[in-house]
């Protein structure tokens, strides 16, 4: 009897130091707990910096733009971020860079499409006037849908020559690199070399701007995902716009 009880108490002593042991071999896994558990999320902004498409106006319909649904593409940051460890540190540092540089992106973006509404604004306006001749019987509607083709022209070669997006191009890749550079100045040799591997592929090469293209931009896209433009759809030729004379 006293043999069974001994036998007994010994196989729960045997199972309890192996569950210690289990446990303390899957504690020292998963490393120190940081903070940077929240950051597996994180993403960075890669906006299509292009013109808006512009769709032209007609006696009955108003002119509009179309932005790029690729005005809002993101990259996944989170799983390098993940595998460089960051410690607290870091971590508080990496979500200060990430937010200064969403504001930065935001502002350059916001600073193209503004300029862009500037155009379509005084399109509307000039859509307007010819509207009223017509209506009050100055011009026919001949004439008006003729002065309606020429607006649909002067309009749609402005968002071509904007300025604003050659300058909003420059302002992403400004964003990009001060966030880079001072992203390195915080990390250790091991997490570089993760953020160069990354920067190689897909992080480190932004996409261009197109001019203004339509909806058949004759874009071709490489085994990496990245979007490439040919030389008439970067200067604003072979733009495939909607013009509507009347």
């Amino acid at each position: 009897m006293m043999g069974n009880l001994r036998s007994v108490m010994m196989t729960l002593l045997i199972i309890g130091m192996v569950s210690v042991g289990i446990t303390g071999c899957m504690r020292d896994t998963t490393g120190p707990v940081d903070d940077n558990d929240n950051l597996v999320s994180a993403t960075l902004p890669d906006p299509d910096m292009s013109g808006s498409t512009y769709e032209g106006a007609s006696i009955e319909v108003e002119m509009r733009i179309k932005v790029p649904a690729a005005s809002v593409r993101r990259l996944m940051f989170g799983d390098v971020l993940r595998r460089m460890r960051l410690d607290s540190s870091q971590t508080v540092q990496v979500k200060t860079l990430l937010s200064s540089h969403e504001d930065c992106v935001r502002s350059a973006i916001t600073a193209l499409r503004d300029s862009e509404k500037a155009i379509l604004d005084s399109a509307k306006a000039a859509r307007q006037v010819i509207i009223d001749s017509l209506s009050a019987g100055s011009i026919d509607t001949a004439t008006a849908r003729e002065r309606m083709r020429a607006l649909n022209d002067s309009t749609m070669q402005a968002l071509i020559d904007n300025p604003a997006i050659a300058v909003a191009w420059e302002a992403l890749k400004t964003c990009r690199d001060e966030f880079f550079t001072a992203f390195r100045a915080i990390l250790t040799e091991r997490q570089l070399t993760l953020l160069d591997e990354w920067l190689s592929g897909r992080g480190g090469h932004p996409v261009k701007p197109r001019c203004n293209q339509g909806d058949d931009d004759g874009d071709d896209d490489d085994d990496d995902g990245h979007h490439h433009h040919d030389d008439d759809h970067h200067h604003g030729r072979g733009n495939g716009h909607k013009k509507h004379g009347g």
